[in-house]
C-alpha cells in the first residue's frame, strides 16, 4: 500500500509470483501468497501521526487492504496458485492485544503460528509426488 496504486502492487506480484513459478517448474499449484494482515486495527495505526499517510482514515486503509487482497486473490488464482487469507486473523488483534508485539503494529509470535498453522495446512494438502 504506503499510498501506491493497487495496479502497482498487483504487478510487482505478478512478478513475485512468476519468480516463485520458476523455482517449482511450472507446478503452480506449490505456489502460494497469503493475504496483506490488516495494521489499521493495531493500537500503532490509531496513534500514528497524521503525516504517515496523510489524509486516510483508518476505515480507509482497511477498505484499502481489502482491495489488495482481492486483486492479490484474483491474480493467484489466475495463475492457477494458491491464496491463504490470514487477514481475518489479524484483524482479531483489536481485540487480543496478545497478537501484538509490544511495538502495537507488528504481528506477536502467537499470531504468526496462527498465520503458519493455516500454511502448514496447505502444505500437508499438497500432493508432492505430482
Amino acid at each position: 500500500m504506503r499510498g501506491r496504486p493497487c495496479s502497482s502492487y498487483v504487478s510487482q506480484l505478478a512478478a513475485l509470483l512468476d519468480v516463485a513459478l520458476r523455482h517449482v517448474q511450472g507446478r503452480p499449484t506449490r505456489v502460494c501468497a497469503l493475504s496483506i494482515p490488516d495494521w489499521s486495527t493495531t493500537p500503532f495505526a490509531a496513534a500514528r501521526p497524521d503525516t504517515m499517510l496523510p489524509g486516510k482514515a483508518l476505515s480507509d486503509i482497511s477498505r484499502e487492504i481489502d482491495e489488495y487482497n482481492q486483486a492479490a486473490y484474483e491474480l493467484t488464482r489466475t495463475r492457477a496458485c494458491h491464496y491463504i487469507d490470514i487477514t481475518d486473523l489479524s484483524r482479531e488483534a483489536a481485540q487480543d492485544a496478545a497478537l501484538l508485539a509490544p511495538d502495537g503494529l507488528h504481528p506477536s509470535g502467537k499470531d504468526y503460528a496462527r498465520w503458519a498453522a493455516r500454511v502448514v495446512e496447505w502444505v500437508r494438502s499438497l500432493d508432492l509426488a505430482a
